[in-house]
């Protein structure tokens, strides 16, 4: 095979890889369409026809604002936090020397912060 027949299969199959792609996008788009209209007729065979006279609009009904922050449930972490110690962190004794393990650094991080909250 030579260069120029190459670069030609190549274009070709990159042309048609990328407009099979398209046609699948486009068949995809006109089943979403079809089904969203099957169910809005089936929305509208449940609905009961009722008089379009009768009906007065309604006022608009104001939707409750929501606080911007809201506060967390329950926060594991916070700028102040009490862990029910009479004695302060530094007054405490030092924890016994542990071997060094085997590079279980993250198992040690989760139960340092399980221990805090």
């Amino acid at each position: 095979m030579n260069l120029g027949s190459d670069v030609v299969i190549t274009i070709t199959g990159i042309v048609l890889v990328f407009a099979i792609l398209v046609l699948l996008m486009l068949i995809i788009m006109l089943e979403g369409k079809i089904f969203d209209g099957m169910a809005a007729k089936k929305k509208a065979a449940k609905e009961p026809a009722a008089p379009k006279a009768a009906a007065k609009p309604a006022a608009p009904v104001q939707p409750a604002q929501q606080p911007i922050n809201p506060p967390m449930p329950n926060p594991i972490f916070t700028q102040s936090f009490s862990t029910g110690m009479d004695t302060p962190v530094a007054a405490q004794p030092a924890a016994p020397a542990e071997e060094e393990d085997d590079g279980d650094y993250f198992d040690d991080l989760l139960s340092i912060l399980n221990k805090r909250s």
